[in-house]
């Protein structure tokens, strides 16, 4: 997932799924609604979009909300949290495969060094947007047994470069 997977106040759930995955956690180490997504997904647990969500629910942001102050939602701690469902447990869709990171620089980085807690085989892969994609790297995109790939980059546009064949 490249962000949240849901925003945790604009699902309707069954309070049952809620128990299911033990209810909601106060955690000081990563947001609560990251941490709600990645246990309510490892359940197994099945979401649908409705058709118009601006029908359903208004989104308001402000400068002083939690998600833009709280210690446990920095990116370091949104990064840690990310990198433990992606890869954690049984379920992690990363979990037990060799992994590739793409990014540049301190972003590329700190997410080796976390999945690195997480996987036995991470490979940093330096890619900057616009410039020629890695011999090597372009050739495993298109390999039948190809690792999971991680990108790291706030921009749809590159990663839709880095996925074509």
């Amino acid at each position: 997932f490249v962000e949240l997977p849901g925003l945790h106040q604009t699902g309707l759930y069954r309070g049952s799924a809620l128990k299911d995955i033990g209810g909601y956690r106060d955690l000081p180490d990563w947001p609560v609604d990251m941490d709600f997504w990645g246990r309510f997904f490892e359940e197994g647990l099945k979401v649908a979009k409705i058709s118009d969500a601006r029908a359903a629910y208004r989104w308001r942001q402000h400068p002083s909300q939690s998600t833009r102050t709280h210690g446990r939602c920095s990116l370091e701690n949104l990064r840690m949290c990310k990198a433990h469902f992606l890869a954690g447990r049984e379920c992690g869709p990363v979990r037990n495969r060799d992994v590739q990171v793409w990014s540049v620089g301190s972003t590329l980085t700190a997410w080796v060094e976390e999945m690195r807690k997480h996987c036995k085989s991470v490979k940093a892969v330096e890619y900057k947007p616009g410039r020629p994609m890695p011999v090597e790297e372009k050739q495993l995109l298109c390999a039948p047994s190809r690792p999971a790939r991680l990108f790291a980059f706030g921009s749809d546009k590159v990663r839709q470069r880095v996925l074509q064949c």
